[in-house]
């Protein structure tokens, strides 16, 4: 390959050496063509470059994973597994302990004592229902009890009010009629007798009139203050004390059928105790009673053998060292195919900045400049742009 054909600086350098050349010959004639500068080559050391790709960090993370297994296994191997001893044959006792009586007499007195709590609490819950419907029909009696007197109450009052309007009204009547026989006196004196308003008859009958006037206006503002007044109002004022006469009664009534129920329930809790106290019977002492025989059919179950935790603990051990290796192979198949695809990534990302170079590419070892410090920078480059990019 020619020098020029490699893009590298001697390639760059040749048409400006061959132009000098030509000139300082020209005065001599034509001589013969310039040859070509050797060509270079160069290499570099691929697995120093590996550890640059981004992925290597996983193949770094399967290298602490697969380091775990060994720390594991000798961990594994110091523990220990104490067998622990069967309990002693147990041995019956001859007799029945004394204790026995006392404590069936304690279990006996307690469930009595249950029983005693069970009714006396049924009973307070069915008497606190028992209290909630009386209060509420005292309390509907008490209010229909004072509606009743309240409506009544209105009644008399709107008649009383009635009568009382009516009664003024007559006498604005009878006032009525005296203002007019008095206003018809008045003309009479003014109009045909042709007498001076000054005359004191005329001024006397002038007077009665003003004050009849007068007395009905009184009369009609009484008459409707009267029909103004709130009847409902003076019912309830007057009934008041009758109300609260009732709703005393009603609570004392109340607080007498609490006190009833509480005594009744007091009475039954009382026959409890003592039907219960005279169905319990004695209990005759327990402490030289023997057991009972043996039964002659009976074939005593023969004690288990105790494990072996040594075979256990191997058969263990195995299956675990099983599992750990195929973990194992796992992990070194998958650093494996990490590494296939890192060198393969590599070589291609080389073999792009050897082009871009001007670089003639031979196997590491072979006659070559080592160019793996260029090729690492690039690649530092290349990478850290992709991944900004990817970002």
């Amino acid at each position: 390959m020619l020098p020029a054909k490699l893009g590298g600086a001697p390639a760059r350098s040749a048409p400006l050496l061959a132009l000098l050349t030509t000139i300082a010959w020209m005065p001599l004639g034509c001589r013969r063509e310039t040859p070509s500068l050797p060509a270079t080559h160069q290499y570099v050391r691929m697995e120093a470059l590996l550890p640059l790709h981004p992925a290597w960090a996983q193949v770094q993370a399967l290298d602490a994973s697969q380091r775990i297994f060994p720390a594991a296994k000798a961990q594994a191997s110091t523990l220990k597994y104490p067998q622990n001893p069967l309990p002693e044959v147990f041995t019956p006792p001859v007799t029945v302990p004394p204790s026995l009586a006392t404590e069936r007499e304690r279990r006996v007195q307690e469930d009595a004592l249950h029983f005693v709590q069970q009714t006396e609490q049924s009973l307070t819950s069915k008497n606190v229902d028992i209290m909630r419907r009386f209060e509420r029909i005292e309390k509907r009696q008490t209010e229909a009890r004072y509606s009743k007197a309240l409506a009544d109450r209105e009644l008399q009052l709107n008649a009383m009010k009635e009568q009382e309007a009516d009664r003024l009204q007559a006498r604005i009547n009878t006032l009525g009629f005296r203002q007019v026989a008095l206003r018809t006196q008045i003309e009479s004196y003014t109009n045909r007798l042709n007498q001076d308003p000054r005359n004191p008859v005329v001024q006397d009958v002038v007077r009665q009139e003003a004050l009849v006037s007068e007395q009905m206006n009184a009369l009609e503002d009484q008459r409707k203050a009267v029909l103004k007044r709130d009847v409902r109002a003076l019912a309830v004022q007057q009934l008041s004390a009758q109300r609260k006469q009732w709703q005393d009664e009603s609570a004392a009534r109340l607080q007498a059928r609490k006190m009833e129920l509480a005594d009744s329930v007091r009475q039954q809790v009382e026959q409890a105790r003592a039907r219960l106290k005279n169905d319990i019977k004695p209990i005759p002492p327990l402490a030289s009673a023997p057991l009972p025989p043996a039964e002659p059919q009976a074939t005593p179950l023969p004690l288990p053998l105790a494990p072996d935790a040594a075979e256990a603990v191997r058969k263990a051990q195995s299956q675990v060292d099983a599992a750990m290796g195929q973990h194992r192979q796992a992990l070194q198949a998958q650093r494996e195919a990490l590494l296939t695809a890192i060198r393969a990534d590599t070589t291609q990302a080389v073999a792009q900045i050897a082009r871009r170079e001007g670089w003639n590419m031979v196997a590491a070892g072979r006659s070559g400049s080592d160019v793996t410090a260029q090729a690492a920078g690039a690649l530092r480059d290349q990478w850290q742009q992709n991944a900004g990019s990817a970002r």
